[in-house]
């Protein structure tokens, strides 16, 4: 989606605007992976909500996964996604720029893993 050069001084940007050493990892495998790191309760779901919102609206992506840690973490997450309040506040607080912009969620349900004994085998 970006160019290497582009998405390597995006990178360095932010580091240099926050504090963090200035080093960029080799993307010769041309992925765009980030593995962003955030404190408790500076706001994670909302933060990357909104970035959801933002690559829509200027790439066009519309596919996100979302993977959390814990099964109330998880609630906690499918309930502000699919909130009426989410979607009013992105509507209505960034000057139309996602006015019809509507998330939909798919809830992944893990396998249920057997916790007592293996079966006996004869």
């Amino acid at each position: 989606m970006f160019a290497a050069k582009q998405y390597a001084n995006n990178i360095l940007k932010v580091q240099s605007q926050n504090g963090i050493d200035g080093r960029f990892p080799d993307r010769s495998d041309d992925q765009n992976i980030l593995d962003i790191s955030m404190e408790t309760g500076t706001g994670k779901t909302y933060t990357y909500t909104q970035t959801m919102f933002e690559l829509h609206r200027w790439l066009g992506v519309f596919k996100f996964i979302v993977v959390v840690p814990t099964l109330s973490i998880k609630a906690g997450t499918q309930q502000f996604l699919q909130s009426k309040a989410l979607a009013e506040h992105f509507e209505q607080d960034f000057g139309g720029d996602y006015e019809g912009v509507r998330l939909k969620t798919y809830v992944v349900e893990s396998a249920k893993k057997n916790k007592g004994k293996s079966p006996m085998r004869p």
